[in-house]
């Protein structure tokens, strides 16, 4: 049983570990890609 119970917390840990990294990597796509869009728009303002 305490062999089981260990197998099952290192399989909820690198699910857990995974979502995390997933929700890391999606955070940073974001704010990089708002970034991108606010320097768009200051671009815009100076060219008119």
């Amino acid at each position: 049983m305490p062999g089981q119970l260990i197998e099952l917390t290192s399989g909820a840990l690198a699910v857990l570990a995974v979502l995390i990294w997933l929700a890391f990597l999606s955070a940073r796509a974001v704010i990089r890609d708002h970034r991108r869009r606010t320097n768009i728009k200051r671009k815009a303002r100076q060219h008119s």
